[in-house]
């Protein structure tokens, strides 16, 4: 049962790891279209195109405002990041506290066991001495 859930809450981590790496490619994405939209400034300053210049800074307010956005996104991912972390560890921790306890039962029953038969052997050898003393000294007995 501890197993099944440190593995869903390993899942968890794994699927939160996996939003921040996506959040982060499409930080990325938005910082190169800031990018290309700045060159397209610059380009348009050379050859006096208006709309060209138009449309790059349209590109790099927009690609800015989304770069805004992912940031505020990212920041919390990773914030459910160390949630989930924190969940796995300790389910991890639990599980193997669970593990120890189980051994430590398991090894208190062998040692129970053990000494119940010990106590069966000793039991048993005692009555096979008290019958050879009786049988011995009904012998004796018998021959007086």
């Amino acid at each position: 049962m501890r197993a099944l859930e440190e593995e869903l809450c390993l899942s968890a981590l794994e699927a939160a790891m996996n939003d921040v790496r996506r959040l982060d490619t499409e930080l990325e994405t938005a910082a190169e279209r800031a990018r290309m939209g700045r060159e397209l400034v610059y380009r348009s300053s050379e050859t006096g195109e208006v709309l060209d210049r138009s449309a790059g800074l349209a590109e790099v307010r927009m690609a800015e405002r989304v770069a805004q956005i992912l940031k505020d996104n990212l920041e919390d991912a990773q914030e459910i990041v160390e949630v989930r972390r924190a969940e796995y560890l300790a389910s991890r921790v639990e599980r193997r506290q669970a593990e120890v306890l189980l051994q430590s039962e398991r090894k208190r029953e062998e040692v129970e066991l053990a000494r119940r038969l010990q106590q069966g052997v000793e039991d048993w050898d005692r009555a096979r001495r008290i019958r050879g003393t009786r049988t011995h000294s009904s012998a004796s007995a018998d021959e007086t």
